[in-house]
């Protein structure tokens, strides 16, 4: 009933609007938001009830979408473009291994980032360095081992926050983000969010013990005659 109440209260030019705006680029969440608009559940609403609207939506975010990877397309290409008119740097990356630096990176990983997040910070190694280190340097070795499993305590608390800010416009997205939050801890660090073993349901074992006679293969009924004669003798 509240929806149809939002479905009268708003007409045609709000539902033409919510298509302008997530054709150009805005997000439904961010447009659920405005005061002046409807409610995520009830643009879905009407996205279920009125099929042209339904067409309409997606058609602005399929442009959307185009849009968007063409952008960044041409925002990738152009920086490659930079990169090779530019003259090399004098200031390389750090390329020697320092206490400092190991702490460093762990501490980053500790908090969240990822290595190839990581080594795009120009203060940072390349990832071909950090993977060496990991297997010529023991002691960092295992502050990387310590600061995975302190990184999979993090997306355990980034996922509780993801789900407590879902909205019905955005659960879709919450629960993905979510699943594989919880995909990365659970490989992070197995011991405390893998699936344990007692937990998986056991499926129930049948052994047979059967003998070929003159009519042809047959259960055993007790384990003495398994000795009996066979074409296995």
């Amino acid at each position: 009933m509240a929806d149809e109440a939002a479905q009268a209260r708003y007409g045609a030019e709000v539902r033409a609007e919510v298509c302008e705006r997530l054709e150009s680029g805005e997000s439904l969440n961010s447009i659920c938001g405005d005061p002046r608009m409807p409610t995520g559940a009830t643009i879905h609403y009407w996205a279920k009830r009125d099929p042209e609207f339904a067409a309409a939506k997606r058609r602005a975010q399929r442009s959307a979408w185009r849009r968007q990877r063409r952008e960044d397309a041409e925002a990738q290409a152009a920086r490659m473009t930079r990169l090779a008119l530019s003259p090399p740097s004098r200031q390389g990356r750090p390329s020697g291994y320092t206490p400092e630096l190991a702490d460093a990176i762990c501490r980053r990983i500790a908090h969240g980032e990822g290595i190839a997040a990581i080594c795009r910070d120009a203060a940072m190694p390349c990832v071909v360095t950090v993977y060496a280190w990991l297997r010529q340097k023991s002691e960092f070795a295992d502050m990387y081992a310590l600061a995975r499993e302190m990184q999979a305590h993090t997306k355990f608390d980034l996922a509780w926050e993801i789900a407590c800010a879902a909205t019905p416009g955005s659960v879709e997205v919450a629960r993905l983000q979510v699943g594989v939050i919880r995909w990365q801890a659970s490989r992070l660090a197995p011991r405390k969010y893998g699936e344990r073993l007692e937990d998986v349901e056991k499926a129930p074992v049948t052994v047979r013990i059967r003998k070929w006679g003159e009519n042809g293969w047959a259960d055993l009924e007790a384990p003495g005659e398994a000795r009996g004669e066979g074409p296995w003798d």
